[in-house]
């Protein structure tokens, strides 16, 4: 039941506060909750739900509350939701990212559709 998404403490820590910076959703607490993240990938590069939390970060960054340009913030969100699915393929908050970026950015409604189809069967 209880899965540890990384060892090392440290990281987790720096997890925790990048959600509680990403919470607020204001631009300057985003940027503070995508530098708590980078730390926590460099603390475990395998950390998939650190990476997700990178991908969320920035597509709200291109979107209305963020104020920045989606061309800049998402292709490096979807490159955040790409390594954590890399790493952890039943990630949900990585799939969830991606989707995000893929209706959101990429337009890919196709692609949305057949991962919605495939997880109903």
């Amino acid at each position: 039941m209880t899965r540890h998404h990384t060892e090392n403490a440290e990281a987790y820590q720096l997890y925790l506060k990048g959600r509680y910076y990403w919470n607020h959703r204001t631009t300057e607490s985003l940027d503070k909750g995508i530098e708590h993240f980078r730390q926590a990938t460099d603390k475990d590069p395998n950390y998939a739900l650190a990476y997700a939390g990178l991908s969320e970060s920035y597509s709200v960054l291109g979107s209305s509350i963020g104020g920045l340009s989606p061309r800049e913030t998402f292709p490096k969100a979807k490159a955040g939701a790409l390594q954590a699915l890399k790493i952890d393929d039943t990630l949900a908050e990585a799939h969830a990212a991606l989707a995000l970026v893929r209706m959101r950015y990429d337009w890919d409604w196709s692609a949305l559709r057949a991962k919605s189809s495939e997880r109903l069967r």
